[in-house]
C-alpha cells in the first residue's frame, strides 16, 4: 500500500517538475502576466519550501518515506542528500558547505522579491496589460 502511495507521490513530483519548467517558457510571455504571477509565487514556495528542508524536495522526501516503510533498509543514501547543494559542486566544483547554498539562495530569491514588490510601478503596469489590437485596415477606394 505505501508503494503504490510513493509511486502516486513520483507522479505528482514528475507533473509537478514539468509544470515548472514548461510554465517558464510560457510566463514569459507578456499577455500571460497572471500566470507569471501565480508560476512565480507558487515558485517561491516551492524555493522556500526547500531551503526548510535543506534543500531536499519535500515530494522526494515524502516519496522515500512511504516507501521506506514497506522496504526497510532499500532506499539508496543518495535520495536523501540535497539535490541542488549536489549538482552545484559537481557542476561547479564548489567546496563550501550546505548553509552557503542556502543562504546564497534565500538572498537571491530576497532580493527577487524587494525588486518586484518595490517597483509597484511595474507590477501596476503588469497588471492592467491589455493587448494592442491592430486597427481596422483603411479604406483604399
Amino acid at each position: 500500500m505505501y508503494t503504490e502511495l510513493a509511486r502516486i507521490v513520483h507522479h505528482i513530483h514528475s507533473l509537478f517538475v514539468v509544470y515548472m519548467i514548461c510554465g517558464f517558457f510560457v510566463a514569459i510571455i507578456p499577455r500571460f502576466y497572471r500566470f507569471r504571477a501565480m508560476h512565480f509565487s507558487l515558485f517561491m514556495i516551492v524555493m522556500l519550501s526547500q531551503m526548510i528542508c535543506s534543500f531536499r524536495c519535500p515530494l522526494v522526501l515524502l516519496e522515500m518515506y512511504l516507501f521506506e516503510i514497506e522496504h526497510p533498509g532499500t532506499v539508496n543514501s543518495t535520495y536523501w542528500k540535497p539535490f541542488i547543494v549536489e549538482f552545484l559542486r559537481s557542476s561547479f566544483n564548489l567546496q563550501v558547505p550546505d548553509i552557503a547554498v542556502t543562504m546564497a539562495t534565500l538572498l537571491s530569491l530576497v532580493v527577487v522579491f524587494i525588486v518586484l514588490v518595490g517597483n509597484s510601478e511595474l507590477i501596476k503596469k503588469l497588471s492592467r496589460f491589455e493587448p494592442e489590437v491592430p486597427s481596422a485596415a483603411p479604406d483604399l477606394l
